[in-house]
């Protein structure tokens, strides 16, 4: 995940302006939004073909899809993980048993669950978990951005405060600058409402 307060920081510096303005972002939502509506009837459902897109577009495309796609996306991504990473540890592989058992069982409401299995995930990978279980397919890059606490805008919400997965140190936290919730896009296995954005510690 990005941080977003030493990239605005930085572009601060140097003159330069954000690539996505939370402007910007809406309509890249609005333009996925449409388009996966557009071919509801042939979106992806293989997770190589699913991964090709960018995160808005994954989120768009995912949630349009059944429960059981949805699952099987999830499944497949902690299999291409595994493959990606051969010297897991036993912990670390426990994890992404347990995990890949969880998303199939439709218990994606069950909050305590998540959160164990969110904790047990962190403890294993540390501050790769946000690749393991928070993000469905490759790592998000800064054209991803959904936004930006130093943006007069107020931005979308990037993170979940009962899911948090900011990078290292960083914590998500509502305020003090407010940001727009969205639906089950943030946290473990994308279930969570994001409400909030990520800040240093």
């Amino acid at each position: 995940m990005v941080n977003f307060n030493i990239l605005a920081l930085a572009l601060v510096f140097t003159g330069q302006s954000l690539a996505v303005t939370t402007r910007d972002h809406v309509a890249i939502r609005s333009t996925a939004a449409a388009w996966v509506e557009a071919n509801i009837e042939s979106l992806p459902k293989d997770y190589k073909s699913f991964s090709g897109y960018s995160l808005t577009y994954r989120k768009a495309i995912f949630h349009r899809l059944d429960e059981p796609s949805r699952a099987e996306l999830w499944r497949s991504h902690f299999g291409s993980y595994r493959a990606s990473h051969p010297n897991l540890t036993p912990e670390q592989n426990k994890v992404l048993d347990d995990v890949t058992a969880f998303v199939g069982s439709n218990n994606l409401t069950d909050d305590a669950a998540k959160q164990e299995l969110a904790r047990a995930a962190e403890a294993a990978f540390g501050a790769e978990a946000v690749e393991v279980v928070a993000t469905l397919g490759p790592p998000i890059d800064a054209g991803d951005s959904q936004g930006n606490p130093l943006m007069k805008r107020k931005p979308l919400c990037i993170c979940s405060t009962s899911s948090d997965y900011c990078d290292g140190d960083d914590q998500c936290r509502k305020g003090p600058t407010s940001c727009t919730q969205v639906e089950d896009e943030c946290g473990f296995a994308w279930s969570y409402l994001c409400n909030g954005l990520c800040y240093a510690n």
